[in-house]
């Protein structure tokens, strides 16, 4: 009798299940509906429950997610794709209220952007991997999407920018004058080629700009004077074969901003003159320049003066001048 009963319940059991399965198939939508109302009705308790025990157990529970997520990766990715293209407006309406408290807490979300940046050090050059593929993949819906942005967003980019480039301007002129030293052929070519296109709208734009600031530009002049006429004597003695290999620019450059500075500070005309002069075969060097009056340069001629001192060039020039006045 026993065996006959037990019998039919495992009979009964194996109907059962094999009609469970007919029905989960043929019905998934009222399944899911019905699930769905349980869940609601038991929301806070069943969270409640779950929260318990992942604390209590929190060890384990990502051990067993991560062997989950590794075996099903492809399954877990297209489920959360779905779930947010079903639930996108729901989900960022969340994620605005919780970053808003967050930041109404200043300790909460200072854990927050801890975590966060500690995620990201831990996780870089996936991150970065990642971040290249998709943009790769949609180039031209990232560049749709940031001219979008950047014309709903302007005055907010506008002022984040300049509060950026004022803590970071030592950082940026860093960046720029290495990019620009590393690219220098590449950006003069590009510079060229937008103003060959553009080259009216350049001119009209230059002309509006220096109506506008003639004061600015005089004064710019002005503060770059001693670097210019630095540059057309190099020019010169460069020309005349009178630079030495100990010839330092950059002392010499100091030289014409000192003289700047006097006429500046006195209200009289300094000039920096060649003791030996070029034309009678002196050295463009450091040490054959000196900081002058205007009146005592124009004044001097052209005559050599032993007792000031100065440096000769290694030129036919030098020679020829130092046989005629004897000098070895």
């Amino acid at each position: 009798m026993m065996n006959k009963r037990r019998g039919k319940t495992k009979e009964s059991k194996e109907k059962k299940r094999l009609y469970d399965i007919e029905y989960r198939k043929n019905n998934p939508e009222k399944i899911k509906e019905a699930r769905r109302k349980t869940y609601h009705k038991h929301k806070e308790k069943r969270r409640e429950e779950s929260r318990r025990w992942y604390a209590e157990n929190k060890k384990r529970a990502t051990k067993t997610q991560k062997k989950y997520v590794e075996k099903n990766r492809e399954k877990v990715l297209t489920n959360k794709k779905e779930y947010y293209k079903e639930n996108k407006e729901e989900l960022l309406k969340k994620q605005a209220v919780a970053r808003e408290k967050a930041r109404r807490d200043p300790k909460k979300y200072k854990e927050l952007q801890d975590y966060r940046n500690q995620y990201y050090e831990d996780n870089k050059e996936a991150l970065g991997e990642k971040a290249k593929t998709y943009a790769k993949k949609n180039k031209k819906k990232l560049i749709a999407y940031r001219k979008q942005y950047a014309k709903d967003n302007k005055e907010k980019l506008y002022e984040k920018g300049k509060i950026y480039r004022e803590k970071n301007r030592e950082l940026i002129a860093s960046k720029k004058k290495a990019y620009a030293e590393a690219n220098r052929e590449k950006i003069s070519e590009k510079n060229k080629a937008k103003y060959r296109e553009n080259r009216e709208e350049h001119a009209r734009k230059g002309k509006i700009y220096r109506k506008k600031n003639k004061d600015k530009i005089r004064a710019r002049e002005k503060a770059r004077q001693p670097a210019r006429t630095a540059l057309q004597n190099k020019r010169e003695a460069i020309k005349k074969k009178a630079v030495l290999p100990t010839t330092n620019f950059e002392k010499i450059k100091k030289l014409y901003e000192k003289s700047d500075r006097l006429t500046k500070k006195t209200g009289i005309q300094y000039h920096v003159d060649h003791k030996i002069q070029l034309c009678l075969g002196g050295a463009h060097h450091q040490d054959n320049m000196r900081v002058t009056t205007a009146e005592e340069n124009l004044t001097r001629g052209f005559d050599y003066n032993p007792t000031l001192g100065g440096v000769w060039a290694d030129n036919d020039l030098a020679r020829r001048t130092k046989k005629k006045l004897g000098i070895n």
